[in-house]
């Protein structure tokens, strides 16, 4: 059974800076228009899905171009 857990700012925060570097290799490999590396100020909106052990989010950029980081490892748009 999935385990919520309460999200705090700086959690969060270490979340998203773990999972740029993913979705910036994805951006990259798709050769979308994105500037490389995608820094944390491109990104306009982030939620973490709040259950305990699951690393897994989704951000949308400055751009609109929008990410989705499984908890399995993967990313999707």
């Amino acid at each position: 059974m999935l385990e919520l857990i309460h999200i705090t700012a700086a959690y969060s925060n270490a979340v998203l800076v773990a999972i740029l570097p993913h979705v910036s290799d994805f951006a990259k490999k798709l050769d979308l228009p994105i500037p490389q590396p995608i820094a944390a100020n491109q990104v306009i909106w982030f939620k973490q899905v709040p259950f305990k052990g699951q690393i897994d989010g989704a951000l949308v950029l400055s751009n609109n171009c929008w990410f989705h980081f499984s908890s399995h490892g993967y990313v999707w748009r």
